[in-house]
């Protein structure tokens, strides 16, 4: 993330404001969440170290990087409609 950071920052500055909806949403995730992770914690951790196993920290950032790469073309895609797309700016 910190290389993404570091190249795109004006691109993630322009990321919308979240708002309390948003944020609403968030807190009954995180709530499930907590609630699935208390009712069975030990398929929590399984599943988690399962996530931080599968993989060395270089092909997390590998994976990232490609991630955020295909989001840009997306992105560019979708801006490039006309009208604009609002938000694109």
């Amino acid at each position: 993330m910190a290389d993404i950071a570091n190249k795109d920052m004006s691109d993630l500055a322009s990321a919308p404001v979240f708002g309390d909806k948003e944020f609403e949403m968030m807190d009954k995730q995180a709530e499930l969440m907590l609630i699935s992770v208390q009712a069975s914690p030990i398929v929590a951790c399984e599943q988690l170290a399962s996530v931080l196993e599968s993989g060395t920290s270089e092909s997390f950032k590998e994976e990232t990087l490609k991630s955020y790469s295909q989001y840009k073309e997306r992105r560019s895609e979708y801006c490039a409609r006309i009208p604009m797309p609002e938000g694109c700016e």
